[in-house]
Formats: structure tokens, sequence, C-alpha cells
């Protein structure tokens, strides 16, 4: 199985300076010859930095130079710069009508997509490269493992959506239970207090009998205490002066 990790650095390090059709004198001038050479050496030596700064310099008379940008994205890939990079290999493809320059502009663009693990992207730039150029067989194997890699991130994501879901449940769940075990808690202290009050109201029935029969028993006492007085009373007798 081809290492997908030397595929990636593979095309990154053809630099177009082997295109002659690019280097015409027409647009491309001497000064801006010797400047992509020079950083094409540069980048060689793996000083991506200075190989960065001689491409820049094209750049900034021809914005839109497409060799100045496709060889300053591969500096920047280099040096793990994925963002710019995507954007001056874009630049470049969007200047380059040469089919398989393209292609291998479209591959680049992939790879750092692929770098930056943004899969379904880096599917889109494979198959333009190989729409480009249909021998491209880096881009190829490049498409087929991007694939496999967007059905793992995929799978990983639904995943963790399960995971979620399932943790977003057991929280509803434990939510409903603690509801449930308030709910019942407070049925209980409910029962409770109305047992107490019913007792209350008991003990207070019962306390009030008793008073009520206390009274009772005291009235029927002074009645017969009124009445024996009373016969005393009665039974006196007057004595006769």
């Amino acid at each position: 199985m081809k290492d997908i990790r030397y595929i990636l650095c593979a095309t990154l390090f053809v630099l177009i300076f082997a295109a002659p059709d690019l280097y015409a004198q027409s647009w491309f001038g001497s000064n801006n010859k010797q400047f992509i050479r020079k950083g094409n050496l540069e980048y060689k030596k793996g000083n991506f930095d200075a190989a960065s700064d001689e491409y820049k310099k094209v750049i900034g008379k021809k914005p839109d130079h497409p060799v100045a940008h496709f060889n300053m994205g591969t500096s920047l890939y280099k040096k793990g710069n994925f963002d710019s990079a995507m954007t001056h290999f874009q630049t470049a493809i969007n200047g380059i009508s040469d089919d398989k320059l393209k292609s291998k502009g479209y591959y680049n663009l992939g790879n750092t997509m692929l770098q930056k693990r943004e899969y379904q992207k880096a599917i889109d730039a494979y198959k333009e490269s190989l729409k480009a150029n249909p021998g491209n067989e880096d881009a190829r194997y490049n498409l087929s493992y991007a694939r496999k890699m967007l059905q793992q991130q995929q799978q990983q994501q639904q995943k963790q959506n399960d995971k979620q879901d399932q943790n977003n449940n057991n929280d509803d769940q434990q939510q409903q239970q603690n509801k449930s075990e308030n709910d019942e808690q407070k049925n209980d202290e409910k029962k409770n207090q109305e047992q107490q009050e019913k007792e209350n109201q008991e003990q207070m029935s019962k306390e009030e009998a008793e008073r009520i029969l206390d009274a009772l028993k005291n009235r029927e006492k002074e009645l017969k205490n009124q009445q024996k007085d009373k016969g005393k009373n009665n039974n006196s007798v007057e004595k006769d002066w």
C-alpha cells in the first residue's frame, strides 16, 4: 500500500520551475524569473522563509502570478501554514491553463485540506485534479484515502452525538427521578402534616369533651350542694318566741 505521507509531500516538492511555458519572456520577466529560481534554491535547502521572501517579490509586482503563488503555497505548506497555503494554491489554479499543472495545483490543494482534516473539501479537490488529468494516480489514491477518512470522521461524530444524546437522556431521567422523589417527599410531608392536624384535632376534641364533662360534673355537684343547703333550711325549727 502506498504511504499517504509520501504522497502528501511528493507533488509539493515539485516546483513549477520545470514548466517552460510558464516562463515565457513575454509575461514572466527576467527579474521575476530570477526571484523564482532563487526561491526554488532556498526551498531545496529547506529555507522556506527565505524561499517565501523571493516569491513575495514576484507577487508584489504581479499579484496574479501563478508560478509564484504555486511555489509560495508549497513553502507555506512545508511551514505548516495551511490556511495561507490554501489561498495561494487556489490563486495559482485560477491562473494556470495547462491541465497537468492545474491537476498538480488541485492535488496540492487537496493535500492541504487533508492536513486540515477537511476531508470533503479534499475529496472535491482531488476530483478536480483527476478531471484535469485522469492519469494522476497520486490524486486517485489520496481521493480514496480522503473518502475513508471522511467516513471515519462521520462515524466518530455519530458516536459522539449518540453519546451526547445518551448523556442528555440520562440527565433527563435523573431530573425526572429527582422530580419524582421530590414529589413523593412532598406528598409524604403533606400526609404527615394532615395526619398531625387530624391527631391534633382529635386531641383537641378529646380535651374539649373532658372539659365539658368536668364542667357538667361540677355543675351537677353545685346543684346537689344547693339542694342540700335548701333542704337544711326547710327542716330548721323556728323558735317560739
